[in-house]
């Protein structure tokens, strides 16, 4: 993310849950690598080869017992972006086969969308 506000981003997770932001950086005021906020909670700064680069991907990959959540948004980690702007968002959930295979035979029948395709 380009743009973070850090206590309102930790404000919305535990602190039992591990995170890490990768974001960039700047270099006259912040340090390069990786920053530990707490046990679980670490900011990395990768380096840039060049100063006018900027990384501005909003990725987050989330990771449950039974899939990973990949999520794209256009939001920077600001409650502003996420609370007062509009914002476009995409996410997706990747099951792994065995826990695909454990579901209902409901849930494994096959949509109208799938059978159009």
């Amino acid at each position: 993310s380009f743009a973070l506000d850090t206590d309102w981003l930790l404000s919305q997770f535990s602190t039992l849950i591990p995170l890490t932001i990768i974001r960039h950086w700047d270099s006259n005021s912040e340090k390069r690598g990786i920053i530990p906020i707490s046990d679980s909670i670490h900011i990395i700064h990768p380096p840039l080869p060049f100063s006018y680069t900027c990384m501005h991907p909003k990725l987050m990959i989330l990771i449950f017992p039974t899939h990973i959540r990949i999520v794209v948004s256009s939001a920077n980690l600001t409650s502003h972006d996420w609370l007062e702007m509009g914002q476009v968002i995409w996410f997706q959930d990747f099951y792994s086969k065995k826990d695909l295979n454990q579901k209902s035979s409901k849930q494994n029948s096959i949509s109208e969308f799938e059978e159009t395709l």
